[in-house]
């Protein structure tokens, strides 16, 4: 689940200046969470979106958007992004084996990572900020540009999001 809550007038509710909603901002964590997690890509894709607050925020964008991806191998992943409520951001996998939880999960400090797999608990809270974050991804490109090899994350890569962004938007009835 990802949220930030929008108060009226804020530049992510303006098409022009924001070019899209919550999907586009903040559901892409969860989608890239479940790609990477299942290690496999969705084969279907359905979804709604809401207007839930009718106080003239969500004029040009929905207020919440929740889909569902299913993958060949029967993993569903169920996924909602939001402007309109402050909700937690939280990953949560459940599995015949197990589970895995990241609450909060798309943060840059605070974050904590739980686990049981097979009778193993795992608990790593990691509360410091990391102040490379960005830095470190920053020298990768650098170093792609200068020394040839491919980037860890590709354009293809966003190419596919956007694709992704489309077979959502589509059943839930708006236009990117």
């Amino acid at each position: 689940m990802q949220s930030i809550s929008i108060a009226p007038g804020q530049w992510r509710l303006n098409r022009e200046l924001a070019g899209g909603g919550p999907l586009l901002e903040v559901g892409i964590d969860s989608l890239n969470a479940c790609r990477y997690l299942a290690g496999e890509e969705p084969e279907h894709i359905s979804a709604l979106a809401s207007v839930i607050d009718h106080d003239d925020r969500f004029n040009e964008f929905e207020e919440n958007v929740s889909w569902t991806m299913q993958f060949a191998s029967g993993i569903v992943a169920s996924c909602n992004a939001t402007y309109g409520a402050p909700m937690d951001e939280f990953f949560l996998v459940h599995s015949s084996k197990g589970w895995l939880e990241a609450d909060p999960a798309f943060n840059c400090d605070d974050l904590r990572l739980c686990a049981d797999y097979a009778g193993t608990h795992l608990d790593e809270p990691k509360p410091a900020r990391d102040p490379y974050q960005f830095s470190v991804e920053a020298e990768h490109f650098l170093h792609c540009i200068e020394d040839g090899p491919d980037p860890k994350t590709p354009g293809e890569e966003g190419l596919r999001d956007m694709q992704y962004f489309a077979q959502i938007y589509r059943p839930a009835g708006i236009a990117l």
